[in-house]
Order: C-alpha cells, then sequence, then structure tokens
C-alpha cells in the first residue's frame, strides 16, 4: 500500500498516479492497457478494492523528448552561428561494457541529430583511476569542448567519484560532480542529472501540481535516486508552496 503521489518510472516512459492509497494490479478487461504495473487498484483505509477509482494519468516521454530535442537542435544552430563552431560533448568510456558502449553510441548518435559535435575518449578497462581523471581534466581544459560525460558505470578498479570531480561544473552535463549535487539541493543555477532533470522535466510538460504530495523515490543512488529527491525538494521550496517528502523505502507489493 503506498501513499498518493507515487511516480513510477517505468520503461515506456513515467506513470503518475494521484489519489488515495492504492496497490498495483492487472489492467482490466477491454482497458487496452498492455504495460506493466499500469493499472492502479484503489484501497480504502482498510486495504479493501474502492468501487471509485483515483485519477490515473499516463504520459506521453517521447512526444516530451521530441520537443526537447527540437529545441535543442534550435539553441545548437544558434550557438554555431554566434560562436563559428557546432557545440562539442566529449564522451569518456573506460573498458567495453556492451550496454556502456550501446548508451555511448546512442548519445554520439543523438548529438549528430541535433546539431552536436561528439567526441569519444576510450579508454581500456585496466586503465588506472590516476589516468582516467587525467583524461577529464583534458577536456575539463579544452576550450572546444563544452560538456563532458562520463559512461556510468566505471570498472571496479577506478574511483568514480574522483573521476567525476575532475569535470568541470561548468560542463558536467551529467550532473555527477559534487558542486551539481549541492546547486541540485539548494534550488541554484547548474546544471541537472540527466534522468532525475527529465523527470522533473516530463511532469512540468503536464502541469503536474507536487505541493502536498508525497513522492516515494525507489533507490538511492548519486545519480538518480538522490539527485531526483533533491530536485523535488527544490521544486516545492521555488515554484510551489508546499512540501514534497522524499521516501528512500522497500515496497514488497512491488
Amino acid at each position: 500500500m503506498l501513499s498518493e503521489g507515487m511516480l513510477w518510472d517505468a520503461t515506456a516512459g513515467l506513470m503518475w498516479c494521484a489519489g488515495r492509497d492504492w496497490r498495483l494490479g492487472g489492467a482490466p478487461p477491454g482497458s487496452g492497457l498492455r504495460l506493466p504495473c499500469s493499472w492502479a487498484n484503489f484501497l480504502d483505509s482498510k486495504g479493501a478494492p474502492m468501487t471509485a477509482r483515483g485519477t490515473v494519468r499516463l504520459t506521453d516521454g517521447f512526444g516530451v523528448s521530441g520537443q526537447i530535442l527540437t529545441a535543442t537542435a534550435e539553441r545548437a544552430l544558434e550557438f554555431t552561428k554566434r560562436t563559428g563552431r557546432r557545440p562539442c560533448l566529449a564522451a569518456v568510456l573506460v573498458g567495453d561494457d556492451p550496454a556502456s558502449v550501446t548508451y555511448v553510441k546512442m548519445k554520439r548518435s543523438r548529438c549528430d541529430t541535433t546539431g552536436v559535435d561528439s567526441r569519444l575518449v576510450q579508454l581500456e578497462a585496466e586503465t588506472s583511476t590516476a589516468r582516467v581523471v587525467d583524461a577529464v581534466a583534458s577536456l575539463s581544459a579544452d576550450p572546444l569542448v563544452d560538456g563532458i560525460l562520463v559512461q556510468h558505470p566505471a570498472p571496479d578498479t577506478v574511483d568514480e567519484r574522483a573521476v567525476f570531480e575532475a569535470i568541470s561544473p561548468t560542463k558536467d552535463v551529467d550532473g555527477v560532480t559534487v558542486h551539481s549535487f549541492a546547486a541540485m539541493a539548494l534550488g541554484m543555477p547548474g546544471l541537472q542529472s540527466c534522468t532525475p532533470g527529465g523527470i522533473i522535466r516530463l511532469l512540468d510538460a503536464y502541469d503536474v501540481e507536487l505541493a502536498g504530495r508525497h513522492a516515494v523515490v525507489i533507490g538511492r543512488s548519486p545519480i538518480l535516486g538522490r539527485p531526483l529527491g533533491m530536485l523535488l525538494l527544490a521544486s516545492v521550496f521555488h515554484g510551489f508552496a508546499g512540501f514534497v517528502g522524499v521516501k528512500n523505502a522497500k515496497v514488497p507489493v512491488l
């Protein structure tokens, strides 16, 4: 049983369920809903199913992302006209983890479609932390590089935090540095962690009112769960008259 206003980060996008306590269940016959966990059965205070359901909205993450990509391409073109060069995103990949290789390829492809140059720095899995830090520091000092991302996770032999902190805060497009985290927590100007930032953008696009809600954040990783909690809290203090409680908890019904 979960409190009202749970954010569910599903494979196909984000589902916002607003209403009373609810438990995940199957879609009713004829509903046409085929996504896993795409239906919520609302319960009363004693845990019994309610006859009336609350409001459930399925949001279109692909549609919102398309708008963001269009705007990104426009800003990239303006940057190119103003500076005489295209903006450049550098990716640092340590090792050859198949999933990481795929993610980097997707990011570079997205750069190409939005008018952004991409640069790949690929290092062997056995590369020392010092060498990775040096590579990132070099990109931070390069005036022709505008953004840096270090593909996560790095091999166990690499101190990922030390590598992250070598990224200039002004180029930290993944929002992984201590500086970026503090900016997210305090609602100050800075770059946001990508997935948490995307979740907030999606909620904003659908005018989801957060004031007075409780948000359940499943997981507390430094690149997703924790930054999302900070962004939710900062949203309340700077855009809403209320409080969002962020809970990291095990949820047996899931």
